[in-house]
């Protein structure tokens, strides 16, 4: 998967699918844990709503996803 494709995923289907990377919303201090709009959010969205430099973020979510699931192209 590529970071276009993750960044089409709602912010549910990422925290379904690879439930370790809750822990880089939480770092960021976003609400999207428990968030009744996570189905609906895209993690572009998100990423554009909050604010968050993109980079950084997927950079951080990558790891976590290569580390825990090694299903994300590096």
């Amino acid at each position: 998967m590529n970071q276009e494709q993750l960044l089409s995923l709602t912010v549910a289907e990422i925290m379904d699918r690879w439930p370790e990377s809750v822990m880089v919303f939480l770092d960021h201090n976003l609400d999207c844990v428990g968030c009744p709009i996570a189905p609906f959010e895209t993690l572009a969205e998100v990423i554009h709503i909050y604010q968050i430099p993109e980079d950084v973020f997927l950079d951080e979510l990558a790891a976590v996803i290569r580390r825990n699931y090694n299903d994300l192209q590096s």
